[in-house]
């Protein structure tokens, strides 16, 4: 597996408290070894067939469009209230 964020995940993801940038590194961690971890609750978001979220915490959620050869680019990063904005069902 391929993975990286782009210039806009990074902004995001440095706005994050502390503890929230943690628990996106853990969750990263875990998606390296097993996307499908039941933890993560990788889904595909309806709104746009191509990309995918994950679950960083309760309340934060990363975005990322998956490409062939298993390639993940990460592009947002944020709250739920925020995800349900930039990403509408």
């Amino acid at each position: 597996m391929k993975s990286r964020g782009v210039s806009g995940f990074w902004k995001c993801y440095w706005a994050l408290p502390n503890n929230v940038r943690d628990a996106a590194r853990a969750a990263y961690k875990k998606f390296r070894q097993n996307p499908a971890h039941p933890s993560l609750q990788l889904e595909r978001l309806r709104s746009d067939p191509r990309f995918w979220s994950v679950r960083v915490t309760r309340d934060y959620r990363a975005v990322a469009q998956r490409f062939e050869g298993d390639v993940w680019i990460w592009i947002w990063i944020g709250s739920h209230k925020d995800f349900d904005r930039e990403f509408p069902v």
